[in-house]
């Protein structure tokens, strides 16, 4: 559903707004860091008289910058660990003040457990995320679907790393608690699902590239240089086209996902019914919860006990047989 008016919907998102914000405060930051002769290039590039090659070394020299280098080093390390714990911060912060995930994680986890947590968690596997990030971006393919395909394969890795990271703090004398699923995580029913998802904005650098290259070829495509002050000013006019393009992206994206994540009148977005389809079991009790609607919350349990779940789904078809002894049948045949 969209808010009723622009003001609803600036109140209710401004922590996303100050995200992108900051990010792009970053990005315009770090600009400064090409020298004259990578601006060069880009101008050069942006008039369509300069081949990819010149960007690619200045994003390359951007990313060294920010993290050194020599990548093998204690000094990449503790950068990474830095840029870590603020992307967990970051997320922690949005999430929590996000109502659908606060009431979804219902987490009292204080800020110090969090940060402690995301020192034994994100610290390693983000390193090595980031280190697979710096190899893609040296051996990054020129063909627009190639670089599809990279992205897809830097997710499923980077969603491998992490996911292994955890799987091992969870069963480790560490975790005191309930052990969470892979589908409560990716659902967001769980606070891991913040160290979770901080990993992927590591792979932040290989999307902004991707996206700047395409950015740049439409740029000459249309003849930017012929309407901006392309040879002066190429940084500029490069963010400007970034922030434009990320900000169109995120609008459509932001409708998307607004489907997608919309609730029903039950309480049940298409992505909470297609994440328990998929992952019976667990994650179905999670969802279950979401709905007061009676008929809704017995579907989602009959998911669950089909999964593996057992003793909820026999306690419940034992409390309703005498009433509804069809449903009892079925929640005794699915456990």
């Amino acid at each position: 559903m969209l808010p009723d008016t622009f003001w609803d919907y600036l109140t209710a998102n401004w922590t996303w707004a100050a995200g992108i914000g900051v990010a792009m405060f970053g990005l315009t930051a770090y600009a400064s860091l090409i020298n004259p002769k990578r601006r060069e290039d880009v101008a050069l590039w942006l008039m369509g008289a300069h081949s990819e090659d010149g960007w690619t070394k200045s994003f390359i020299k951007l990313f060294d910058s920010v993290f050194g280098e020599y990548h093998l080093s204690l000094k990449c390390l503790m950068r990474s660990a830095i840029a870590s714990l603020i992307a967990v911060i970051v997320i922690w912060l949005l999430m929590g003040n996000a109502e659908t995930f606060g009431l979804r994680m219902e987490s009292a986890r204080s800020l110090g457990w969090v940060l402690v947590t995301g020192v034994v968690v994100n610290v390693i596997a983000d390193y090595i995320s980031l280190l697979e990030t710096r190899l893609i971006l040296d051996r990054m393919p020129r063909n627009s679907f190639a670089q599809i395909g990279v992205l897809i394969f830097d997710f499923l890795v980077s969603a491998a790393i992490i996911w292994v990271a955890i799987f091992l703090y969870l069963h480790s004398p560490l975790h005191e608690g309930d052990i969470e699923s892979f589908a409560e995580i990716l659902g967001v029913f769980s606070v891991f699902s913040v160290f979770f998802y901080s990993t992927f904005l590591t792979s932040v650098w290989i999307w902004g590239y991707i996206a700047s290259t395409w950015i740049m070829r439409l740029a000459i495509g249309l003849r930017i240089s012929y309407w901006l002050d392309v040879e002066n000013k190429p940084i500029k006019i490069l963010l400007l086209l970034l922030s434009t393009s990320i900000g169109g992206v995120t609008f459509v994206g932001a409708i998307s996902l607004g489907n997608i994540f919309s609730a029903d009148e039950d309480g049940i977005t298409p992505a909470d019914r297609t994440l328990c389809e998929i992952f019976k079991g667990q994650v179905c009790l999670e969802v279950a919860e979401l709905t007061e609607a009676e008929h809704r919350h017995l579907e989602f349990l009959t998911f669950a006990c089909e999964g593996g779940v057992t003793t909820e789904c026999l306690d419940r078809a034992n409390q309703i047989w005498e009433d509804d002894g069809e449903t009892a049948a079925r929640l005794w045949r699915a456990a």
